[in-house]
This record gives C-alpha cells, sequence and structure tokens, in this order.
C-alpha cells in the first residue's frame, strides 16, 4: 500500500491551500502543518474554516522526514521514504514516486 503526506505551510497562497486540499482530500491523503497561525488556534481554525480544509498539526513530522520547504510531497515506502517539494500537483508526484519503483 502506498501512503502519502503532503506538508503545507498557512504562508501558501489560498489557491494553492485548497488545489492540494481537493487532490489530497479525494485520495485520503492529510495535509500536514508544521504549526499554528500566529501562535493561536482560533486565528488557525478561523483561516482552515475559510478556505473549507482540513489539516493536521504535527511539528515532529516535518523534522522525521526532514521537510526544509513547502508544499513537500512524501511518499512512505517499506525503505524509507521519498520526498519531492516544489509547487506540483499531488497526481504529478504520485506518478514520479511510482515511477522509481
Amino acid at each position: 500500500e502506498n501512503k502519502f503526506m503532503i506538508f503545507i505551510s498557512l504562508s501558501m497562497p489560498k489557491s494553492s491551500l485548497k488545489a492540494l486540499y481537493r487532490q489530497a482530500s479525494a485520495q485520503q491523503v492529510p495535509l500536514i502543518l508544521r504549526g499554528l497561525k500566529n501562535n493561536s488556534f482560533k486565528e488557525t481554525v478561523a483561516f482552515m474554516r475559510e478556505l473549507n480544509i482540513e489539516v493536521q498539526i504535527d511539528p515532529h513530522l516535518f523534522a522525521q522526514y526532514q521537510v526544509s520547504a513547502v508544499p513537500t510531497i512524501v511518499h512512505l515506502t517499506n525503505d524509507g521514504f521519498n520526498s519531492l517539494s516544489g509547487n506540483v500537483s499531488f497526481e504529478f508526484a504520485k506518478n514520479k514516486f511510482l515511477e522509481k519503483r
């Protein structure tokens, strides 16, 4: 089974966040956020509601998968992981990862 995660930041353009969410949710792939908007749960929730997207907040995953730029798409494999950063669609990244197998 293929497992993917998409790492994002709330500083990304709203259109990019919405597009990634549409692509991710269609395939049950989580969007991962490092932290809160202005260190505020209230502001973060309001922003998510405005965009109508859902995210997981997990700074440890950013460290675990060495994510230093967003968006980054991570593909977990049996022997580790692969990642691709940049403004690409989820489908493009998924196809690139699966080509390597």
